[in-house]
């Protein structure tokens, strides 16, 4: 069983690069299609965290003979983009709806990072890799350290979002409201 938990881990990194591209990708569009420029801003901000994680992470893999992408979380990712290239602006509703369903992929990638970082798990891939290169556990512990907290970070922010675009839709909501213009108010008071 070990084996297999073992295998699992390393055919997650093996397919890691190539999905943390896509969710580069899937943030751009993302960014590209709302309204909200400060939102905006921090999406192209999460967008280039997952392409310095594409870039570390295939760099690990080039000491892997073969790619392999990840069916479940590239389905995901695939699913996401589709819908988001679909819009051509986000709307509040919509906009939630996807930041929410980001944090979650967001969940999912850091519970695969963490289950990298048990100590069987990169046991494994430090052995794998140490056949083809010198391998130092510590130095990759600490890349995986790193991209869970990124992961944490992202999943935050993208919390935020939320609570930011449902303020936001609380404001537009309250702004329907009729406006009176008085006539003369001053001469209200007059006897």
């Amino acid at each position: 069983m070990t084996d297999d938990k073992n295998e699992a881990a390393t055919q997650f990194l093996r397919g890691s690069s190539f999905l943390e591209k896509e969710i580069f990708q899937l943030y751009q569009n993302l960014a590209q299609k709302t309204e909200y420029a400060d939102i905006r801003y921090m999406l192209v901000g999460l967008a280039y965290d997952s392409l310095k994680h594409s870039k570390i992470l295939a760099e690990i893999n080039k000491h892997f003979v073969k790619l392999k992408t990840i069916p479940q979380l590239s389905q995901i990712v695939n699913e996401l983009s589709i819908e988001i290239s679909k819009k051509e602006k986000m709307n509040t509703e919509d906009l939630s709806t996807f930041v929410k369903r980001a944090a979650d992929l967001e969940d999912l990638l850091s519970e695969k990072y963490i289950a990298l970082l048990a100590l069987e798990n990169l046991q494994y891939v430090v052995d794998k890799l140490s056949k083809m290169t010198p391998v130092d556990s510590r130095a990759l512990r600490s890349v995986f350290s790193g991209l869970v907290k990124d992961k944490e970070n992202h999943r935050n922010l993208l919390i935020e979002f939320q609570y930011f675009v449902i303020a936001k839709k609380s404001e537009k909501a309250g702004d329907n409201a009729p406006s009176f213009k008085y006539k003369n108010p001053d001469k209200w008071n007059t006897p």
